[in-house]
């Protein structure tokens, strides 16, 4: 769907079709709230349709580097040492907290642990020689604006920007709407379904608890 399409299915469920008591601009507002809010939920169940791979280079005695505008959530981060794909020599940088960054190497080497402070990524300890770093992060989606945009979204699962948008609307107007509920939710559990069966290439594996000689997995 497209935001006009999306517009003008909110305006439905919120039985407000000329837009008159809810405005255009209070809808949009909703409808993108639902769109981040579809993203958490596809973030959940399939974290890797929003994964993006950058790499940027590392200075040497420099450890605080700035996030990418649209990050949201850190999947992979590693250092190449050397070489190009498939060919690389790579360490992984592992998360720590700020408390444990007093544990670990604050001089120079080869980057390890790694910590966020706002949207600054901290490393430990800092470079010593020029590297690469690359990470692989899940990006925040950017909100719906023209009439023609389309959220970047599977578009089974469009409807439910629309659905929690009208819910939001009903929340403003103090009312309840158990039938819009119950359709986010059949929604909910679709999504959750389709996560659960996305990789259909082996047989589910089952464990056998009981005594005897030959226990094992079955397949």
């Amino acid at each position: 769907m497209q935001l006009q399409d999306l517009q003008n299915l909110t305006s439905f469920w919120l039985d407000d079709l000329q837009f008159g008591y809810f405005t255009q601009t209070q809808v949009t507002l909703w409808i993108n709230n639902g769109y981040h809010e579809l993203q958490k939920r596809l973030l959940k169940s399939a974290g890797n349709r929003y994964n993006l791979s950058v790499t940027t280079p590392l200075f040497v005695n420099q450890n605080v580097y700035v996030l990418p505008a649209n990050f949201k959530k850190v999947q992979n981060l590693e250092v190449i040492l050397s070489g190009v794909p498939p060919f690389e020599a790579t360490n992984p940088v592992q998360p720590i907290t700020t408390n444990q960054q007093y544990l670990v190497s604050t001089g120079t080497g080869t980057p390890m642990w790694y910590t966020f402070v706002a949207n600054n990524l901290f490393l430990r300890p800092a470079p010593d020689t020029p590297l690469t770093l690359r990470m692989i992060y899940s990006y925040m989606v950017s909100d719906l604006v023209n009439p023609t945009d389309i959220p970047d979204a599977p578009s089974d699962y469009h409807e439910l920007i629309a659905l929690l948008a009208a819910e939001d609307g009903f929340i403003k107007d103090g009312r309840s709407n158990p039938l819009l509920e119950k359709k986010i939710a059949a929604i909910q559990a679709q999504i959750d379904s389709d996560a659960q069966e996305r990789n259909q290439d082996q047989p589910t594996g089952i464990t056998e608890t009981g005594n005897g000689a030959d226990q094992g997995f079955f397949w």
